[in-house]
């Protein structure tokens, strides 16, 4: 794409420093505030919808009567392309309210923004990660954000910080004037501080991202659980996370208490496992003249004994002579009866 000569456009006057670098960025980069700025005012044919936003647009028709009662508030933002157009970098949700105003006959003005022109962002930064971080920080509006937006906002702001970091930048500014340090901070605390969102909250994503299968990260970015209830499936073994997912296909939502109960009955499928291998082991063949002795026999038969020997006991020394005596008794007759059972297993397969 060709240089864009943004000085050459009425209204932009004020947007560009000395230098020729920009002065937009709606105090990501400098301190010149949203209310200082110059604006741009763009008809609606000249603005195209951003790709790469990842916002969801929702309560459009509440905006729309809001703009229509008050009108716009805050300004777009918006970044040159070729052919006099404009491409989106915040505001999609008013844009689009807009056009439903449009379509109705209420709004026939023009709309203001405000330009940045990404090569004049003063970061060492590529193009679409100029981009990628405006997307994000200028999308930061008053309302509740998903938890499939904000797993996505740290994905992509990760990345973009840890670049920043290994290039030296030691602070950013924030939409709202304030600074975010780089330098001496946990990755955990930037991310908190940038996005208004508690480091616990941002542990939960962690948790996700590096125990959570791909499945379940998918279904995160998607808004079908949220961060709490992915975590607690992360906690899950990678192959156990997979199969519950599977299960939960048919959900809109896959919610808390969908996962209890799908632990509740692995406990019990478990349990049940245990109890049928331990019938099939005393179900076994016993020929004629012998008699089942396991573990679970030897535990009950002897419960009462250990029970005594537990708390302590004092024997007298010809006593404890008996004692070993039985104790020898019993290791013979069991290493004889297992010689016994070894033979007739030959003849019994099921023994």
């Amino acid at each position: 794409m060709g240089k864009f000569n943004l000085s050459k456009i009425r209204g932009t006057e004020g947007l560009l420093n000395e230098d020729g670098g920009m002065k937009a960025g709606l105090g990501l980069l400098n301190d010149v505030s949203r209310g200082d700025m110059d604006l741009l005012y763009l008809d609606r044919r000249q603005i195209e919808k951003n790709k790469r936003n990842f916002y969801k647009i929702g309560e459009i028709e509440s905006l729309a009567q809001s703009i229509a009662d008050v009108g716009l508030k805050q300004p777009l933002e918006v970044k040159p392309i070729e052919g006099n157009k404009f491409e989106l970098l915040s505001g999609e949700r008013r844009l689009t309210a807009i056009d439903l105003l449009i379509e109705k006959g209420i709004w026939q003005k023009v709309i203001p923004c405000v330009v940045t022109v990404l090569d004049k962002i003063d970061l060492p930064l590529d193009e679409e990660e100029k981009e990628m971080y405006s997307i994000i920080t200028t999308n930061r509006e008053q309302r509740d954000y998903t938890d499939g937006e904000i797993a996505r906002e740290l994905q992509e702001l990760r990345r973009i910080y840890k670049k920043l970091k290994d290039q030296g930048v030691e602070r950013l500014k924030k939409a709202d004037g304030s600074e975010v340090e780089l330098k001496g901070k946990r990755e955990r605390e930037v991310l908190s501080e940038t996005l208004g969102i508690s480091t616990g909250k941002v542990a939960q994503f962690d948790k996700v991202e590096h125990q959570g299968s791909p499945a379940l990260m998918d279904v995160m970015l998607e808004d079908k659980i949220s961060s709490n209830t992915a975590a607690q499936v992360a906690d899950m073994p990678v192959e156990v996370q997979e199969d519950f997912l599977q299960k939960m296909q048919a959900q809109k939502k896959i919610e808390g208490k969908d996962l209890k109960k799908y632990q509740e009955e692995q406990k019990g499928l478990l349990s049940s496992e245990k109890e049928h291998a331990t019938l099939q082991k005393r179900e076994v063949e016993v020929p004629e003249g012998y008699c089942y002795l396991d573990g679970e026999n030897w535990k009950q038969d002897t419960e009462g004994i250990r029970k005594q020997v537990r708390i302590g006991m004092l024997l007298q020394e010809e006593q404890y002579f008996q004692y070993l005596n039985v104790i020898r008794q019993l290791e013979e007759l069991i290493k004889n009866g297992e010689s016994v059972i070894g033979s007739t297993k030959e003849n019994h397969h099921n023994l």
